[in-house]
């Protein structure tokens, strides 16, 4: 089925009673919550402008869209969707037919989907990010909602691409919804490239559902030229000896603000996150994760290795533990390498263990390259620059391993080269 022979899933229509319902709790409960605000302990370090951007709600300019990543052809996508300032782009996008897969509007769900708001306020942790989730839901003018059907595994990546306008100015919410039913497997691929101007906004949304047995390869990328604000709130909730892996790049030129929380609801349930981040002149990275061990025999693992120039970033990792859980396992690991002198960075390693059966393992890291491994590099005939690239793409490169999708591993080494070029062309940065 060609792309736009299969659009017609999403294309605008009157929202139904229980998209209406479900946009009403949400707004009901950010009247009630409120905005975020620097009172709140996660957001003193936070780049807040672009609540000010929101707060305006002026609508994102009907500037004319950018072309997508060349990188993002070659992904040979299943289905693609692109959704260009919020709304869905059907010239951008490919839906091909694929049984194992049901793809639709958001606005289209139907009661039997059983569409979660409400569930949202009970997560008092993460209370002040997820008003952001809720402004996307109350606000957002489309999003997508990709069903994996049980049993199956699409063959080829399914892509949920976002894109900006040049000059574009304003606010856009986009609110998605994937669900992978029991004993399905899929891979995701979020790719977030926004050229649109500083003072535009995206406010994203993502709830991710696996039911049991099922498995998702979820990769984030959020490509170097992104110079608007980004906030986007993620939960994944991961069922009965499920397998969540999440694999984010997150190299932006403006601010990104990403809040992640893993909800592992079944018995033998897994989920590990892996971000490579980069921090360099004017961006702003501020990344909340949180890893929720709600069931027995679980699994978690948080990692993230950031290398910073001259901007700011924040990495606020956290493992939960209720009482009761037995044989829970869970891992953390921040680590960043600074370039040079002065780089504002703070990691944040947390555990709230309520219960003794647990093996948690926590650490956070933060140094300059290796004086040693630079000068034995340099001895064996490599320049200062060609060692510190080196060193650098050695601390980053664990957390992209290959997946075995040559195509997929191509366009990640590509963004990831970008961003490290990026980072490494700072003052400083490239040469000591």
């Amino acid at each position: 089925m060609d792309a736009f022979d299969g659009s017609a899933p999403l294309a605008p229509a009157d929202e139904p009673d229980a998209v209406a319902h479900w946009r009403a709790q949400a707004r009901d409960l950010l009247a009630e919550l409120g905005l975020p605000g620097r009172h709140d302990e996660h957001w003193r370090r936070a780049d807040l402008r672009f609540l000010v951007t929101a707060a305006s709600g002026d609508v994102a300019a009907q500037a004319r869209p950018v072309e997508r990543l060349a990188e993002v052809g070659q992904l040979r996508a299943g289905t693609h969707l692109c959704f260009d300032r919020g709304r869905f782009a059907p010239e951008l996008s490919r839906i091909r037919h694929d049984d194992a897969l049901r793809v639709g509007r958001l606005g289209a769900a139907r009661p039997a989907d059983d569409l979660p708001s409400a569930a949202l306020a009970s997560h008092r942790a993460l209370v002040g990010d997820l008003r952001l989730a809720l402004l996307s839901r109350a606000a957002g003018a489309d999003g997508a909602q990709l069903v994996v059907r049980r049993g199956c595994a699409p063959s080829r990546p399914l892509v949920l691409e976002h894109v900006g306008g040049r000059g574009a100015r304003g606010t856009a919410w986009v609110s998605h919804r994937v669900c992978v039913e029991p004993g399905a497997s899929a891979t995701l691929v979020e790719v977030y490239d926004d050229r649109s101007s500083a003072e535009s906004a995206l406010l994203g949304d993502v709830t991710v559902e696996l039911g049991a047995g099922s498995r998702l390869l979820h990769l984030r990328l959020v490509a170097p030229s992104h110079a608007a604000q980004l906030a986007d709130t993620l939960r994944v909730e991961v069922g009965r000896d499920a397998e969540y892996v999440q694999r984010t790049l997150a190299a932006p030129a403006g601010a990104l603000r990403s809040t992640q929380a893993l909800v592992l609801r079944g018995d033998g349930a897994s989920a590990e996150l892996h971000a490579g981040a980069f921090a360099r002149g004017g961006s702003d990275v501020d990344l909340r994760l949180l890893a929720e061990h709600g069931a027995d025999a679980t699994r978690s693992a948080q990692t993230v290795h950031l290398l910073a120039a001259r901007g700011r970033a924040t990495v606020d990792s956290e493992a939960a533990v209720p009482p009761g859980r037995r044989r829970v396992r869970s891992r953390q690991s921040l680590r960043a390498v600074l370039l040079e002198p002065g780089c504002d960075v703070a990691l944040r390693p947390r555990l709230a263990i309520r219960s003794d059966d647990v093996d948690s393992r926590h650490g956070a890291t933060t140094s300059a390259l290796p004086q040693d491994q630079l000068f034995y590099l340099r001895s064996r005939g490599l320049d200062c620059a060609q060692a510190r690239r080196l060193l650098a793409w050695a601390h980053l490169r664990q957390v992209f391993p290959a997946s075995g999708d040559q195509a997929l591993d191509s366009v990640v080494q590509s963004l990831l080269r970008a961003a490290l070029d990026r980072v490494l062309a700072e003052p400083g940065g490239a040469t000591r």
